[in-house]
């Protein structure tokens, strides 16, 4: 397949060059809590990470990742790093959502274009040409989901320059306030 390097919005993105799921300690491993931690965030400290290398060197990460996503997301990548020719075949027939949707489209890439504030999530935009339509589509999707599309079909990924831009000065922010620290 051939990619697009040069999309119209190219030059508001970073290209995602190296990818990681970081799996964290499972939940029965961490220490009793007490009644004052919210519930919700204790879920989400619990789910995986994808870590991004971006062209410019930088590193983005997205948390919040559901458990099957990320699991997937890293089989096709070992099964990519032991050969890249390795067809992404499952023993199970049934097809997943990301297989049906490079068999049923020629997927052009994956970007993830903005966040939505109220909820703390990011929105992704899967740009592909389906089957027998011949103009391309834009689908929004979640963005770990994107990116496991982008994975299967080989397409690349990338990232608006203003979303690293805000976590950058997020996690600045966050340094100064010592945030997440404790007095001892």
């Amino acid at each position: 397949m051939e990619h697009e390097e040069n999309f119209i919005d190219r030059a508001h993105y970073l290209q995602v060059i190296k990818l990681r799921p970081l799996f964290p300690v499972p939940l029965m491993t961490l220490p009793p809590v007490s009644p004052i931690v919210n519930p919700s965030v204790l879920s989400n400290i619990t789910k995986p990470v994808l870590e991004m290398k971006l062209e410019d060197g930088s590193i983005f990460r997205m948390g919040g990742i559901p458990q099957n996503i990320a699991l997937e997301i890293w089989q096709v990548l070992e099964t990519r790093k032991i050969n890249k020719e390795l067809p992404l075949d499952s023993p199970d027939p049934r097809l997943t959502l990301s297989q049906a949707i490079i068999e049923l489209a020629e997927v052009k890439r994956a970007r993830i274009t903005d966040i939505i504030p109220q909820y703390n999530v990011y929105v992704a935009e899967l740009d592909l040409i389906p089957e027998g339509f011949g103009k391309p589509i834009t689908l929004q999707m979640v963005p770990s989901h994107a990116i496991l599309v982008a994975l299967r079909a080989g397409a690349k990924i990338y990232v608006s320059k203003n979303i690293v831009e805000d976590a950058r000065e997020e996690e600045i922010e966050e340094r100064k306030e010592d945030e997440g620290y404790f007095d001892v």
